[in-house]
């Protein structure tokens, strides 16, 4: 089981491995290759394409057999595992939605709610999406702090609780007279749990 945060909510993965570990592209690759195979076996050679051209999830098909054909073909694909379903866009006035054109339309929807798509190589891409989490204010969380203090010294403290409510504490003892300095404010995070 994985799970997983974006826009502070938490989603749980139930199926497939986990989002961003480098082995989940091969063994999804690994899977689909052996998908692939056992389902044009149990179809038979007579309802089999003249080309299936895979990338990532999409998949290019030159079918010679009739559309009913290609109907069952579709349901007979679709049997095969729940997890699994593919969608069919037949050609348009002789251009293929095959990547460009399917990523192109994409990109125009997601643009339409304010999420920006980026066409790059993946390199370029897993570098953009290595951090799964929204980005968190240091101070909201536990860690490690430093406080600048009387004669260049420096108060160094670590909290469970978050920075600002420690801060708070540190004023309530000074008030109190249980501390020598007010801070006057945290320069810098140290590191947080």
């Amino acid at each position: 089981m994985t799970c997983f945060q974006w826009r502070d909510k938490f989603f749980e993965q139930s199926s497939g491995t986990s989002m961003g570990s480098p082995l989940s592209p091969v063994l999804a690759d690994l899977f689909m290759e052996e998908f692939e195979q056992t389902a044009h076996l149990l179809c038979g050679p007579q309802l089999e394409p003249n080309v299936w051209i895979r990338y990532v999830d999409d998949t290019f098909v030159v079918w010679p057999h009739s559309p009913q054909d290609l109907q069952l073909f579709l349901q007979h694909l679709n049997s095969q595992h729940n997890n699994i379903q593919f969608t069919m866009e037949k050609e348009k006035d002789g251009r293929i939605a095959f990547l460009g054109n399917t990523s192109h339309r994409i990109q125009s929807i997601l643009l339409h709610h304010g999420i920006k798509v980026f066409h790059t190589t993946s390199n370029k891409i897993q570098a953009t999406l290595q951090s799964h989490k929204d980005k968190q204010d240091p101070k909201t969380k536990p860690g490690v702090y430093r406080i600048p203090c009387e004669r260049g010294k420096v108060y160094i403290g670590e909290t469970g609780r978050d920075l600002t409510t420690r801060l708070n504490e540190h004023r309530a003892h000074e008030r109190r007279g249980n501390l020598q300095v007010v801070p006057p404010k945290v320069t810098e995070c140290i590191s947080t749990k």
